[in-house]
């Protein structure tokens, strides 16, 4: 029996943007939401992300369906 397994990331630096795209290629995980401070990157917007100077994603990322927060105390308020 397969199970989906609702994910939560906060931030969407590079590692959270490293963690998104592996996240969303597994077919039992959902991303349901994410927090950041940055509310580009909220947009998907993590064409500034670097890691070690290089740019580690595309310009945006797809974030269709998935609750935003701008604070980690929203997102854990919210009981997603």
């Amino acid at each position: 029996m397969s199970r989906t397994i609702n994910v939560g990331l906060i931030g969407l630096g590079a590692m959270g943007v490293k963690h998104f795209g592996i996240y969303k290629m597994l077919p039992n995980v959902n991303v349901c939401a994410i927090a950041d401070m940055d509310l580009a990157r909220l947009k998907g917007d993590v064409s500034q992300v670097r890691l070690n100077g290089r740019r580690i994603a595309e310009d945006s990322l797809d974030l269709t369906g998935i609750e935003v927060f701008s604070s980690v105390d929203e997102t854990i308020a919210k009981k997603i």
